[in-house]
């Protein structure tokens, strides 16, 4: 259960801030995002992370069939959703930094509807994580 709790609130934690930096200044992080982390070219290590966060959620869910409960689970399911953007990252890099570009570029609405569900996800993972921590006693 402490892998579930430490995952839990450092993947909740992560997702929280990155929500405010994005509210706060919205500039700083889309330059940050489309310089440093999906530059036109795609990076090489890209493709490491990408193999390293399949095996990350296979992992964990490995742990939650070990010792089955609710809301490891629900860390479980919430970490998979990743799989999502690895695969756009890793088959099809074109169309994912241009829906990253569009996304804090151009479309203000979305991209605060983004940052909402950022904050929402991570504390609910922070609360999850705490949950945990409180039945493992």
């Amino acid at each position: 259960m402490l892998y579930f709790e430490i995952l839990g609130f450092t993947l909740g934690f992560l997702m929280a801030a990155s929500a405010l930096v994005l509210w706060l200044c919205p500039k700083a992080y889309s330059d940050f995002a489309l310089q440093r982390v999906c530059p036109e070219k795609k990076p090489a290590w890209l493709d490491l992370l990408g193999a390293a966060t399949v095996a990350w959620v296979i992992f964990s869910w490995f742990r939650f069939f070990e010792a089955p409960h609710i809301y490891s689970f629900v860390i479980s399911l919430v970490l998979s959703t990743s799989l999502i953007k690895i695969g756009l990252v890793l088959f099809n890099y074109r169309l994912f930094r241009h829906l990253i570009e569009a996304l804090l570029l151009h479309e203000k609405a979305a991209r605060s509807i983004l940052a909402a569900c950022m904050l929402l996800i991570g504390s609910g993972l922070v609360v999850v994580s705490a949950l945990i921590a409180t039945i493992a006693g």
